[in-house]
């Protein structure tokens, strides 16, 4: 990664939360008016749902060796909007919070994404920071921390939750005290212990008020159950979160993986990737192999399994490379460079397509490469600022743009794109099936039903919340809702959706094998099998 983008993406200092500016950011433009990261209408609501298993256990571990009563929340909200635009919300984590290694944890770190934060030398970062700011809401980072500790200077009588204590507003200074001061805090005493519960400022009182929320539902961790899979339906656990991305193959559902984190105490700071091969009627593991660097999207056919990545080459720059594996040997056979950074694949029998993207900080391309030769083929073609989805469908390849709300129709042998069709806000992943394009609008709850024929948007289906994947199967087309934990599926002869499938947690990728839809989870690290109709 270059330094000026990691300057961008990773400034972290403090923030003048005081007043609530992390809201204050929600809609801000740059000097022609338009935003170059337009809020999603999905940052203004907040939906709680059941806490997943994996955070269950992690209180339980930390409750086995604590010497304290844990509390833990029975609800917390989940990540709806990915970073960078156009990929996957980032699942739910959580690490233990230890103050003294003697007398073992504190409590539990709970969160999801990168915050962000201006540095308080300002300038030319700051202004760039400062349009982004709206993401510091529970629609794209959280960070929430309920440990034993004493109450810090300042602090308030208050009721909250539902409990009596002291409350201390965000100060706008990372460190301050021995407790983040750029967090809400709420110190109350419960059975003869003392706790704190701080939650990531996005706006004081909001936050004061989410914070309510959670106080209200924290429970002694043996009270709670992590989430059950549905009656009837075949329910695989694959790690301790839910996968990239899952495709079918010949024989094979090919699942990519985010597994164990590298480091336990900040599960957000990278984890190890894998690519599992599972049997598609049983979801049982058959093989797993496992790959390097930060990964971000999966292809497969019957004689090749594709993983777009990012290798460290430095302490500062990643190279974007495809990795082949082969499904026989289940090695890496080839690296392929391809550009700043691969995500979207697409394969066919020839070869593969790769979507670079690097939104804010490079336009987005194109590329092919040739399976005979693991070398790329002919000249990139310019993109827009945000890809994110891909399909081979029609004669053509289709990429959906997140930022602009398009997705753009190429014609692979000349090289060109020759439409670009407005569909709904931050489409994430399209499809071809019954003689259309579909594309997913991730913060408008609907799908795009596209004409090749014609090139235009001939229908607009209403889905579940922040739909995602969508994955076609037999006469239907099966779409994964984020937001609200189901799957609608649509009858593509009439574009109505027939079935709505309540799964919980938050679905995100979605693929159809031996008859069935299995569906990944994203912070649940399971895949629920769906049987088709």
């Amino acid at each position: 990664m270059s330094r000026p983008l990691l300057a961008l993406l990773l400034a972290v200092a403090s923030t003048a939360a005081s007043g609530g500016s992390a809201a204050s950011g929600l809609g801000s433009s740059d000097a022609a008016g338009r935003s170059p990261n337009p809020a999603a209408r999905s940052a203004r609501t907040i939906y709680l749902a059941p806490t997943p298993a994996s955070v269950v256990e992690r209180c339980q571990r930390v409750q086995a060796k604590a010497r304290f009563r844990m509390l833990c929340p029975r609800v917390l909200p989940r990540a709806l909007i990915g970073w960078p635009p156009g990929q996957p919300p980032p699942p739910l984590r959580a690490g233990l919070v230890r103050e003294s290694p003697r007398r073992g944890p504190d409590g539990v770190d709970i969160g999801y994404g990168a915050p962000w934060e201006i540095d308080p030398g300002g300038g030319q970062t700051a202004a760039k920071v400062r349009r982004h700011l709206w993401r510091n809401r529970p629609c794209c980072f959280l960070h929430f921390v309920i440990q034993r500790g004493q109450p810090a200077r300042g602090a308030r009588p208050a009721l909250l939750g539902g409990r009596h204590g002291r409350l201390l507003p965000a100060s706008g200074s990372y460190y301050a005290g021995p407790y983040f001061g750029n967090h809400v805090r709420f110190f109350f005493r419960e059975r003869g212990v003392d706790y704190v519960a701080t939650l990531h400022t996005f706006g004081n009182r909001e936050t004061t008020a989410l914070l309510g929320r959670l106080i209200a539902e924290l429970r002694p961790v043996g009270a709670l159950r992590a989430v059950t899979p549905p009656r009837r339906r075949t329910t695989v656990r694959i790690g301790s979160a839910g996968p990239r991305a899952i495709v079918a193959a010949p024989g094979a559902l090919w699942v990519l993986t985010r597994d164990q984190p590298v480091n336990s105490a900040a599960p957000w700071a990278g984890t190890r990737a894998a690519v599992l091969r599972l049997d598609p009627a049983t979801g049982r593991v058959r093989a797993g192999i496992t790959v390097g660097g930060g990964v971000r999207g999966l292809a497969a056919t019957e004689g090749a399994v594709w993983v777009a990545a990012a290798r460290p080459v430095s302490a500062t720059r990643e190279e974007g490379v495809v990795l082949r594996v082969d499904p026989k040997t289940k090695r890496v056979v080839a690296r392929i460079r391809t550009g700043t950074w691969p995500a979207a694949l697409a394969a066919d029998d020839g070869g593969v397509w790769a979507v670079n993207t690097a939104p804010f900080y490079k336009r987005g391309t194109l590329v092919r490469i040739d399976a005979a030769r693991n070398r790329l083929e002919g000249p990139s073609i310019p993109l827009g600022r945000a890809p994110s989805g891909l399909a081979v469908g029609a004669g053509s390849v289709w990429v959906a743009d997140a930022l602009e709300g398009t997705v753009r129709r190429i014609d692979p042998v000349r090289r060109r794109i020759v439409a670009t069709i407005r569909v709904g806000r931050q489409p994430y992943a399209v499809v071809c099936a019954a003689g259309s394009l579909w594309a997913t609008n991730s913060d408008d709850g609907t799908v795009s039903r596209i004409d090749p024929a014609t090139n235009r948007v001939v229908a607009t289906i209403r889905v579940g919340r922040n739909p995602y994947g969508i994955t076609t199967g037999g006469r239907s087309l099966w779409v994964a809702n984020l937001g609200d934990g189901t799957v609608s599926r649509i009858e593509t002869s009439s574009g109505r959706v027939v079935a709505t499938i309540a799964l919980g947690g938050d679905p995100v990728a979605i693929a159809t094998a031996a008859d069935g839809a299995w569906v990944a989870r994203n912070s649940e690290g399971t895949l629920t099998r769906i049987e088709q109709r």
